[in-house]
């Protein structure tokens, strides 16, 4: 009554056999259906055919999955080079807020001096610059996810085996991302932390 022919994201629709005369082809597939392993019923049916009929050749025995991937090729190259894109921009976006926070923590460098001559410890001081780093991540992670969100509705159609909205790519992506601006901002508040208080309120 229906079925997927050509690809696997495409509408069902209804299709017409006809029989082996009426078609006209000179090359013709069969589909066969196993409990047991692809493989060894491949390998069983080429010696069945050789033992049948020598020269008629037996090619491109495939399982189902196989045949499928070949169509999901496209896609899956797609994928590879998104995901490098993607985890080329997340170096930068890395490199990009370590280096915001550290600039960030340089100009305060007399306010933090000061904080540290009035008492503040160093865990204080660690606490306070990493919230701030975080602060503009998570400014950051909402408008990116919006922005996931509405594009959906864009690639969905290109995706096979998983959803446009699927909650556990986008809650991996989320804290892979807030993971990397913990460490972006780690970094540069544990260095304030340490800045010496006399030495902090002499710099100009």
């Amino acid at each position: 009554r229906d079925g997927k022919y050509r690809r696997p994201w495409e509408d069902p629709r209804a299709y017409l056999y006809l029989a082996f005369r009426q078609q006209g082809r000179l090359r013709e597939n069969v589909v066969l259906r196993t409990h047991g392993s692809p493989q060894a019923l491949a390998n069983a049916l080429t010696a069945q055919i050789r033992r049948m009929e020598p020269a008629l050749p037996a090619s491109a025995l495939v399982s189902a999955r196989e045949h499928i991937g070949f169509s999901l090729l496209p896609q899956r190259v797609a994928g590879i080079v998104a995901g490098a894109l993607g985890a080329i921009g997340l170096t930068l976006s890395a490199i990009g807020l370590a280096g915001l926070v550290a600039y960030s923590v340089t100009r305060r460098t007399r306010e933090i001096g000061l904080r540290m001559a009035l008492g503040a410890e160093t865990r204080d001081i660690l606490r306070l610059e990493m919230a701030r780093g975080m602060r503009v991540a998570a400014w950051g992670l909402l408008l990116g996810a919006a922005a996931a969100l509405v594009a959906t509705r864009v690639i969905e159609g290109f995706l096979f085996g998983v959803g446009a909205m699927d909650p556990p790519t986008f809650l991996a992506v989320i804290l892979l991302l807030a993971g990397t601006a913990a460490m972006a901002s780690y970094l540069p508040a544990r260095r304030a932390a340490r800045v010496d208080p006399i030495a902090a309120l002499r710099n100009e």
